[in-house]
């Protein structure tokens, strides 16, 4: 009853019970003027702290479903009706909002898992199966190392170096999403890309790394000097690769074959 009290508030009132029994009270008296002014004495009852006090459900019914005779001929079944209906629209709205911005984290989600494992292999995690590695034929690794970076950060500030990097790998980054590469991973002061592998493209692998490569080598020669001494060196191997997900946690798209040097 003493819940049931609290849902005739909200009804009644059309506002959120309080914590407080008196302040509900204040609003009751405040609202002594409403057409549910025959509710009122049974709603008081309901908030009553002493059990024994509170209404019996037969008698709840009986107010209710006799239909209070009001100015606009509606009873409070038929309010109760259209508070539900209107409460009913906005939960539809909400639920629409909620499943666009659910679809929004969505893409965001996938756009990220894009960048760190490969289409087809997050397919296969989205459907419950480990993804299977898979052997390459053909195909050409690439890593690029940073000549004399051991030697000067070691007298650097940590930040500056991070800065560094992010500005070398950024605009790799740039020069790789122009050509048909993969990029793999970067450990420390080494960028590590493939052509041929996840997608296979032929015999144009060799030929896509040597382009990139040659971007990376004029990208790197340009930017501004924040190691003096320093150079970038690049490795390229052709061969055999066999190509799968490692882990589970953290998973990482990994090459192990003749190809890697």
């Amino acid at each position: 009853m003493y819940a049931t009290g609290h849902i005739l508030y909200h009804i009644i009132i059309q506002e959120e019970p309080l914590e407080s029994r008196e302040l509900m009270y204040k609003r009751i008296v405040d609202h002594s003027d409403s057409k549910f002014s025959k509710l009122f004495p049974p709603l008081v009852k309901c908030l009553s702290n002493n059990p024994e006090d509170r209404p019996r459900v037969v008698q709840l019914l009986k107010l209710c479903f006799e239909g209070l005779a009001m100015r606009n001929n509606e009873n409070l079944v038929e309010r109760i009706i259209r508070r539900l209906e209107n409460y009913t629209d906005e939960l539809d709205r909400l639920v629409v909002l909620r499943t666009m911005a659910l679809l929004d984290e969505r893409k965001k989600c996938d756009a990220l898992l894009r960048e760190m494992l490969p289409s087809m292999a997050i397919e296969q995690l989205r459907r419950g199966t480990v993804p299977e590695a898979e052997m390459f034929i053909s195909s050409t690794i690439m890593f690029t190392e940073i000549g004399g970076f051991a030697n000067i950060v070691h007298e650097t500030d940590p930040k500056t170096v991070m800065l560094f990097l992010n500005n070398v790998y950024t605009s790799f980054d740039r020069i790789v999403a122009s050509y048909n590469v993969y990029k793999v991973e970067t450990i420390k002061d080494s960028y590590m890309v493939v052509s041929g592998i996840p997608i296979r493209n032929g015999d144009l692998h060799a030929q896509e790394i040597c382009a990139s490569a040659t971007e990376m080598l004029k990208a790197y020669g340009s930017m501004d000097a924040l190691f003096d001494g320093t150079s970038l060196r690049v490795g390229i191997h052709s061969g055999t690769c066999a190509a799968g997900v490692v882990g589970q946690k953290v998973p990482r798209y990994c090459l192990y074959g003749s190809a890697t040097p």
